[in-house]
């Protein structure tokens, strides 16, 4: 055997050795499914026709897309079994009564899994209260009961996921008074101050608590995955959602350039898997040309356009100042429209580059 040989053969040998490459995962989030959405400019962004929606189903099982539910997810994570090609998972959230009424005879026809994440506080929404959302109030009529959860669960197409108890709201978060996602923020009270670390892990503990509890009574199993609210989220997060028995989570990255199985961050201390799947938003009604268009888009091109901030600048000793900068600040970053804003968080009032307590 010529040493040519034993190098190709060992090479071949080598090669056979290495894992097979993920395949990717494409995750498509819809929210409200209406009959009556504008091709352009519907006052709820995140509304998409469903005369739409129909054709992206037709789209996808027409070229090829293979459906998948939440256990292929999680067996193709463990190692157990591969995603198919071309593989594509349908999630709606915030639990509203489209899913059921305009989604899911489309799911059933078509023999399409979906993940439905609810908000278990909204499904058991009292007679008389209503939840602000979008370019109106929402009132129990609108969102999913557990009956129709149920049904849809008992298809064995739709599997319940949580999208928290009473976290899909903004707090506030500083002495401003500004509201940030409940989830990520420790609450900012005027006389007592910032939550403290355990307070706030107490709070988000009870809320999923609750969350699963609720829906393991009203849909008749404890969900596997959590879905962020404003795809807000962190370690903490995520950490107390898998000691739940969430261990597969959710944002709104967009579409993944990457097969990206939930796993950033693995082995961190905090949990076992930080990590959550990349989805891409369906908003402002998207056609199917829309979508084609996102899905050929080549990601590894896209730049970055970044502002860096330099705190030392807003701040100011009169808190009335302070506010007057902060809102010049929004304003100009509004104008140039980043895609990324660092902010440099420690004091540096001379310049030097070095910290200053």
């Amino acid at each position: 055997m010529s040493a040519r040989t034993l190098v190709l053969g060992l090479l071949c040998l080598w090669a056979a050795l290495l894992p097979a490459p993920a395949r990717a995962l494409l995750v498509l989030s819809y929210h409200d499914i209406r009959d009556d959405v504008a091709p352009s400019g519907d006052p709820d962004r995140y509304a998409v026709s469903t005369a739409n929606f129909a054709a992206h189903l037709d789209w996808l099982h027409a070229h090829g897309y293979t459906p998948v539910d939440v256990q292929a997810v999680l067996d193709a994570r463990a190692g157990t079994a591969p995603l198919p090609d071309k593989a594509v998972l349908l999630t709606f959230d915030d639990g509203l009564r489209s899913t059921y009424t305009r989604a899911f005879p489309l799911l059933r026809a078509y023999g399409y899994p979906a993940l439905v994440a609810v908000v278990s506080g909204w499904v058991d929404l009292a007679p008389g209260r209503v939840v602000p959302y979008g370019p109106r109030d929402f009132d129990r009529a609108d969102f999913l009961t557990w009956a129709q959860l149920r049904e849809m669960r008992a298809s064995g197409l739709v599997e319940i996921a949580s999208h928290s108890h009473d976290l899909h709201r903004g707090v506030p978060g500083n002495p401003q008074g500004n509201l940030t996602p409940a989830a990520i923020t420790r609450i900012h009270d005027a006389d007592a101050g910032s939550e403290s670390e355990a307070d706030y892990r107490a709070r988000i503990d009870a809320d999923l608590r609750a969350s699963v509890a609720a829906i393991e009574a009203g849909a008749g199993a404890r969900p596997r995955v959590m879905v962020w609210p404003y795809a807000a989220y962190s370690d903490v997060t995520n950490g107390i959602a898998t000691a739940l028995g969430m261990p597969l989570s959710f944002d709104l990255e967009g579409r993944s350039a990457e097969a990206d199985l939930g796993e950033r961050n693995r082995g961190s201390a905090e949990s076992s898997d930080l990590g959550s799947l990349a989805r891409l938003l369906m908003y402002d009604n998207p056609s199917v040309s829309d979508l084609v268009h996102e899905l050929h888009r080549d990601l590894a091109r896209e730049g970055m356009r970044a502002i860096q901030v330099d705190l030392d600048y807003v701040y100011d000793p009169d808190p009335a100042q302070t506010e007057r900068n902060l809102d010049v600040l929004v304003e100009r970053i509004r104008r140039i429209g980043p895609s990324h804003v660092f902010l440099q968080a420690f004091a540096d009032p001379d310049g030097a580059g070095a910290a200053e307590a």
